[in-house]
């Protein structure tokens, strides 16, 4: 049985895949600093959201076409949006870096971070030891707490 397909239109084919546009898109990198929000106003209406490594960064609508990031620990990790038939319509590298007024204090191998504006208050930091973390951590709970309700009077 001769062969349906002949080398040179195999070769030809081969060539005409390898020239073809890419449909994938080009990432856009995306710096995000913690604890501040940055907003990402998207190209279509999006209905679903994929963070490569969700313990750098949180994602949340605000929109259909509008995507709220934090930034929780620093690093670097990708995101992608996809619309609402599974189309990809976003493709993001996000750098997920530390405000620039951090200030790091070390005694001996103990390591404490500060928010330095006119004054300096500890922040939360992964790496920094484990007692002035927690201490720092649970006077931001305590201040989030809700305020007691008042005595009906």
């Amino acid at each position: 049985m001769p062969n349906p397909f002949p080398p040179v239109l195999a070769a030809l084919a081969l060539c005409a895949a390898m020239v073809a546009p890419s449909t994938a898109r080009a990432q856009e990198t995306v710096d995000v600093t913690l604890d501040i929000a940055e907003v990402i106003a998207l190209a279509g209406s999006a209905s679903t959201i994929i963070i490569g490594n969700p313990s750098l960064v949180e994602a949340t609508f605000s929109d259909s076409r509008t995507l709220v990031l934090s930034g929780k620990s620093a690093g670097k990790t990708n995101l992608i949006v996809l619309g609402e038939n599974g189309d990809r319509i976003g493709d993001y590298t996000l750098h997920i870096v530390p405000p620039s007024d951090l200030t790091t204090l070390y005694v001996g191998s103990r390591r404490q971070t500060y928010s330095c504006d006119e004054t300096c208050s500890p922040v939360l930091s992964v790496g920094d030891e484990g007692a002035s973390f927690e201490g720092a951590q649970a006077q931001i709970r305590a201040r989030e707490a809700p305020a007691p309700a008042a005595a009906p009077q």
